[in-house]
């Protein structure tokens, strides 16, 4: 994980059926979640700004949009579930340059 993180979000990580709340932190050259009923493990999410290709904004409930989907090159897709969606899609997107 890159530990040079300037700024934190609350995030949910949703897979449709588990969520997994946690801190999301903007490092230099990775996005990263540190989870809560993790603490005391090194259970984490690391995923690297270049190896993004493709973020989009989705409805979470199909109520409102709160969800940013994050594709990267390995083809996976992670689901995040965040209060401003259209920040954490900018925040991500200005890395990523």
């Amino acid at each position: 994980m890159d530990h040079k993180s300037s700024i934190n979000m609350r995030a949910v990580l949703w897979d449709g059926i588990k969520q997994l709340p946690g801190n999301l932190s903007f490092g230099e050259k990775s996005l990263d979640i540190a989870f809560d009923d993790f603490t005391k493990t090194n259970l984490g999410f690391c995923l690297e700004y270049k190896s993004i290709i493709k973020i989009e904004l989705v409805r979470v409930y199909e109520i409102a949009e709160g969800g940013v989907v994050i594709t990267s090159k390995d083809d996976r897709r992670d689901v995040f579930v965040v209060d401003d969606p259209q920040k954490l899609k900018r925040m991500i997107e200005k890395r990523m340059d």
